[in-house]
């Protein structure tokens, strides 16, 4: 599986086409609710991710911050994946991670470039990567949920609770 997503109708031509992550709420405008209803959904699994916080004068300086789930030492992120062949080429398998609106920890790392602009809020454009909660795996995987919404639609936020983060420097933290 490779990353980003390639949808089957580009032929496997990445540059264009490729899709790193897709917002949840507006991955139908994008083309992707076909491979929502094929079933075409992953998980992505890590045992924690960096995310980098852009401070001084506009984001002259980054702080890079691990971040990883307290309850689970592997977790996975809400994903979808696609087939694409190109011309006389082999099958490319590739996935893109589904994003949502960020949580408030989230919000205080994940700022822009921009910080230096008052003029600038980036808090309505700041997005992350779905992470699943262990009930959630089998909603997603299915997009059958229990009280009867669709696994897209029950997917949500996660709380900032059993979320941490670790200020990292050049060394992969423990």
């Amino acid at each position: 599986m490779r990353w980003p997503l390639i949808p089957a109708w580009a032929a496997g031509i990445p540059v264009k086409f490729a899709t790193h992550n897709v917002k949840q709420r507006t991955w139908r405008r994008r083309d992707l609710e076909p491979v929502w209803a094929k079933g075409q959904r992953c998980i992505v699994t890590t045992g924690g991710f960096y995310e980098w916080q852009w401070s001084g004068v506009d984001g002259a300086s980054t702080q890079p911050f691990f971040i990883k789930t307290a309850d689970q030492a592997v977790f996975g992120f809400a994903a979808l994946w696609e087939i694409t062949t190109p011309a006389g080429g082999a099958p490319l398998y590739t996935c893109t991670i589904v994003t949502t609106r960020a949580n408030e920890l989230m919000q205080s790392i994940h700022n822009s470039k921009k910080v230096g602009s008052s003029a600038y809020d980036c808090s309505k454009k700041i997005g992350a990567s779905v992470i699943l909660s262990k009930v959630d795996r089998e909603t997603w995987l299915t997009g059958n949920h229990r009280g009867g919404a669709s696994g897209h639609q029950s997917v949500s936020v996660r709380p900032d609770v059993g979320l941490s983060r670790l200020a990292a420097s050049g060394e992969h933290p423990e």
